[in-house]
């Protein structure tokens, strides 16, 4: 079954709206965790962005003086989707291209347009691995910490742009985010966990293991409701995330991101309220100390505290076996579900 083009600004959603995710001014830390994070409860934060270089400055013309020949993997898609496992053949490319020639090809107003790299009316989607942040001191320089969180550490920090069309299918995360919209607006409807079953995610297992698994099969705007007939029972939230607005993304809340105009956000990952969300930042802990440039699953972690001879020569012993005495690891040991995942790893290699 291929996913079809994506719905009209006005045409009606196929499933219950339940209102609008609900919107707070500048909340002291110790409110927000409790009321949200603790609550695991999505909200829309104004004034996290307040102060920031960013907010304001970071236009196409900007962007590409400060760091236009930094050469980073954008997506490109024929049909809007990010990414689309279903299609066959598939609609996307991964192309390395210069951040000055994306902004050219994803900013109408930017001139002359750019001959297409797969057909006329494509989209493009630069995403966190583009490594943009790392490379540029400037654009780090225009950010700040999120005040809502006050003095929790920060596991992830990455930017996104995407042209108008672009799709992120409907999936849910393991750590919790703050989704900051520095330039443009965004479209995104959320699913509470408790509607797994009615969303059928590709991994019959939670969590999933990667981001192939924790993507949902449905396409919500056009669903096949033959193969999928829990899903007319779906509920959501839907939310217009503008300019100068943050969007808390709750840990393991399934949601689907449309980009309205042109886009820029920034993304910060962290732990709180759930179990997952602490496997996925004691992940990117792991990353950090064992001095790995690969991707490493939350799974890995605990698969690799499990054989010495498995870490990187360059991981700092100390620092690691500190990681692995830490409440969190206890939390996640003692959790049902987490031993059942590392189980289900476990086997897995073993086979």
């Amino acid at each position: 079954m291929a996913w079809k083009v994506r719905r009209t600004a006005t045409a009606e959603v196929p499933f219950r709206i339940l209102g609008k995710v609900g919107r707070i001014e500048d909340p002291p830390p110790a409110a927000f965790w409790k009321r949200y994070v603790e609550a695991n409860r999505p909200v829309v934060v104004a004034g996290v962005m307040e102060g920031w270089p960013a907010l304001g400055r970071w236009t196409p013309p900007y962007l590409a003086a400060v760091a236009g020949d930094h050469v980073g993997e954008v997506i490109v898609s024929q049909n809007g989707l990010y990414p689309d496992y279903l299609t066959q053949p598939s609609p996307m490319a991964k192309v390395e291209m210069p951040l000055g020639e994306l902004l050219r090809r994803a900013d109408p107003a930017s001139g002359e347009p750019l001959p297409p790299v797969l057909a006329p009316g494509e989209t493009y989607y630069l995403y966190g691995k583009s490594y943009l942040l790392e490379a540029s001191a400037a654009l780090r320089g225009d950010l700040g910490a999120p005040a809502c969180l006050g003095a929790v550490p920060v596991s992830t920090t990455s930017v996104w742009l995407s042209s108008p069309g672009c799709v992120t299918p409907l999936h849910y995360d393991l750590p919790n985010g703050l989704l900051c919209q520095v330039l443009g607006s965004k479209q995104v409807y959320l699913f509470a966990p408790g509607q797994r079953d009615r969303l059928y995610p590709r991994g019959r297992q939670f969590p999933g293991l990667d981001n192939f698994e924790r993507q949902t099969q449905v396409d919500i705007h056009h669903p096949d409701w033959q193969a999928f007939p829990e899903f007319r029972h779906a509920e959501a939230w839907e939310c217009t995330l503008r300019q100068g607005d943050t969007l808390f993304l709750p840990s393991n809340w399934f949601h689907e991101v449309e980009t309205l105009e042109l886009s820029i956000s920034v993304s910060f990952g962290f732990a709180g309220g759930t179990a997952t969300s602490e496997l996925a930042v004691l992940s990117e802990a792991f990353k950090k100390l064992s001095g790995s440039a690969g991707a490493v699953s939350g799974m890995d972690l605990f698969h690799r505290a499990g054989d010495a001879t498995s870490a990187s020569p360059t991981a700092n012993p100390a620092a690691l076996a500190e990681l692995l005495r830490s409440p969190a690891v206890e939390r996640l040991l003692a959790d049902p579900a987490m031993l059942a995942s590392l189980t289900r790893l476990m086997a897995e290699r073993a086979g």
